[in-house]
């Protein structure tokens, strides 16, 4: 029996313990944690969804209220005029043209299939690369242009 070395007495390890397994899915892990923003990526050169039109205090203060959700939760979230979701992953096929060829230019064409759109209010859109839990920003959308609705009885 070993002895512990700060309070002195004695103590017999157990030979049961076995290390902490996950077999909840991996993929889906990442939708009980809280989000994470990064801007490493954000293309502040572009005219209409970069730095020019980037209010830092309005953004930030939802970004943070995000922060107490989870990824579900946020995905849960709906409302609008059609109930649908507010936040959601964005079909590279319904991105406009505009936005795809942004996204070669910078290289980015191999996260089309991550690309989510978190609704800040009416057509404002933060558009970014979500991947494990981590929102990469990538353009700030405040015409919800990046993937324009398609309008109902047309």
């Amino acid at each position: 029996m070993d002895r512990c070395k700060t309070c002195k007495h004695s103590y017999a390890p157990t030979g049961n313990k076995k290390p902490k397994t996950d077999n909840s899915n991996s993929a889906e892990k990442w939708k009980n944690k809280n989000p994470v923003w990064r801007f490493h990526r954000f293309d502040g050169q572009h005219e209409k969804w970069g730095i020019e039109n980037f209010n830092f205090p309005s953004i930030l203060g939802q970004l943070a209220s995000f922060e107490r959700m989870s990824w579900q939760e946020i995905e849960n979230v709906s409302g609008g005029r059609s109930s649908g979701t507010n936040h959601h992953f964005l079909p590279a096929a319904r991105l406009d043209k505009k936005a795809v060829k942004r996204l070669q230019e910078l290289k980015l064409t191999e996260f089309s299939d991550n690309i989510f759109s978190l609704r800040l209010n009416g057509k404002h859109r933060l558009i970014g690369i979500l991947m494990n839990g981590t929102f990469d920003i990538l353009w700030n959308d405040y015409d919800h242009e990046v993937c324009p609705s398609q309008k109902r009885n047309t």
